[in-house]
Parts: structure tokens; C-alpha cells; sequence
């Protein structure tokens, strides 16, 4: 069937009288979030043949969600973070912390890979996720040097930088997310920080790795990908570095060359400015 028609299907189906307010997508699930809180998987009665338009029973008052390529993360209106593995139709609560404190107060959830993220007081937190039959997801960041197989079973909270609010984050990885795999946080300043696999520490982000060329203004926001990197400034300009750059405007070749400004070209294109 037709992904397009397919998809308008179920949402004529689940969304009848209320308005869609989130959706949730990784390779192995979608995940709707209504108006009322509650949460819908398309669930594969018979795989890849036969789809049933499923509630998440233990989910309510869900405000936002992410999807990750394994798992689903979702945040409620007090604050409570839970996931959902696949297109099971379990949830699982994240109740206490790596410390067994409560765990409350989330403001943003993040999905990437089987890892969750969130953003809490301005604060980035960062975890696994389990179910029953699954072993730990793999710990992308390597922050706490545990084995890659361990994970981290509750939320941790990464080391921060000093001084800073965090308000959003930027996952990204290529193919092989066990040596790609890296996070940005957005300041509410406006400056960009970095959680990889060999920096415990996170550090400035000003441009691309090994050249000199940055941007002017403070960043406005920011996107990562498996090929490119790209923040947008104050300034109204975008800058852009990474692979296969030839697609977003840039070089064609950018192993050997600094970011690039592509906002000329797009605005030749007829994009306008500022962009949302």
C-alpha cells in the first residue's frame, strides 16, 4: 500500500474529532499522540502484511514525543518520561534516576538510537532503554565508560557545561554509530556543546573540526545528520560542513575544505529570511 495513503488512513482513523499532536517514528515503529494524551501504534498483527491501529494502555496526558531507531520516548504534562520498544504496545516508566532519586521535572525527551535524552532544569540526561526480552541497548556516548553492551539503565546525568542552560539537543551518527555517534546541546546563549564517544567533557562547538572558519552571530538553531552538519545564527546565515556536501549547496567534495556559507544560494533559490 501506498506509505502516503496509508498514513492518511490511519490518521483519519485515530484522529477523529481531535487534532494530531505528536508522532513518533523509528524503523521499527510510529507512534501517534492524540489531543487527549494518549498514545497509538500501528501493530503488525502479521508482519508486514496486516496492521491494527493499537492504544498504549499505561500512557496518558503525553504532551511530546521522539523516535529513535528502536524505541519511542514520550513525556507527560507532570513532567514523567516512559519509552516503548518497537511496535510493542509495553511502556516503561523512568521513575527514579542512576542514583535512585525521583525522576521528574523533564522539560524535552530526545529518541536516538536505543538511547534516550532529556533535558532537565536545563540539564542534559542520558539512558537506555530495556524491555522485557531485549537486552540493554548499547551505549552510544560512552560518557561513564561502561561497555558498550551495559548501557546505562536509568537516567545519568552527563557532565555539563559550566554555566550553561541547556534548551535543545541534536543527535547525530552514520552508519556506524559506535564511532560517529555524537550529541549537541544548544545553550541558551546561543553557543553549541559536544558529548561524543572520546570526550568525556563536552566542548565548544565553532565550526568544523581542524579548520578555522567560523561563523558570526551566536547560533539560532542546529541539525545533524549521517552527512552533514548545519547550524543557522542570529545573523541570518547557515553554515553547513560534512559529506556529500554537493546536495545542500556546498562543495562537492568536503574532506579537505571548511564549512561553507549556503545562505547566498538559498536565497537565490527565493528562500527567505529569517528561516523557521
Amino acid at each position: 500500500m501506498n506509505r502516503i495513503f496509508y498514513f492518511i488512513l490511519l490518521f483519519g482513523k485515530i484522529s477523529y474529532g481531535q487534532t494530531m499532536l505528536d508522532v513518533a517514528t523509528g524503523e521499527y515503529s510510529t507512534h501517534y499522540v492524540k489531543s487527549d494524551g494518549t498514545v497509538w501504534v500501528t501493530y503488525n498483527t502479521v508482519y508486514d502484511e496486516i496492521w491494527t491501529i493499537t492504544r498504549i494502555p499505561d500512557l496518558n496526558k503525553i504532551i511530546s514525543a521522539d523516535g529513535g531507531q528502536y524505541t519511542s520516548v514520550f513525556l507527560d504534562s507532570a513532567g514523567n518520561v516512559y519509552s516503548c520498544p518497537g511496535q510493542s504496545t509495553a511502556s516503561k516508566a523512568y521513575t527514579t534516576d542512576y542514583n535512585g532519586n525521583v525522576f521528574t521535572g523533564v522539560s524535552k525527551v530526545y529518541a536516538m538510537w536505543g538511547m534516550i535524552v532529556a533535558i532537565k532544569s536545563g540539564e542534559v540526561w542520558y539512558w537506555s532503554f530495556t524491555n522485557p526480552g531485549f537486552a540493554a541497548q548499547e551505549d552510544m556516548l560512552l560518557q561513564f565508560s561502561s561497555r558498550m553492551s551495559d548501557g546505562i539503565q536509568k537516567p545519568r546525568k552527563l557532565i555539563q557545561p559550566v554555566g550553561k542552560t541547556i534548551v535543545k539537543c541534536i543527535f547525530g551518527s552514520g552508519i556506524s554509530p559506535y564511532s560517529t555517534a555524537k550529541l549537541w546541546g544548544l545553550a541558551s546563549d546561543g553557543t553549541l556543546w559536544q558529548w561524543d564517544q572520546t570526550h568525556t567533557t563536552p566542548f565548544l562547538v565553532k565550526g568544523k573540526s581542524g579548520f578555522e572558519t567560523t561563523w558570526t552571530g551566536t547560533i539560532a538553531d542546529a541539525v545533524m545528520g549521517p552527512d552533514i552538519s548545519m547550524v543557522v545564527t542570529s545573523t541570518n546565515e547557515v553554515w553547513c560542513w560534512g559529506f556529500n556536501a554537493a546536495n545542500y549547496g556546498g562543495h562537492s567534495d568536503w574532506e579537505n575544505v571548511s564549512m561553507t556559507k549556503i545562505s547566498p544560494q538559498m536565497r537565490l533559490a527565493g528562500i527567505k529570511f529569517p528561516l523557521k
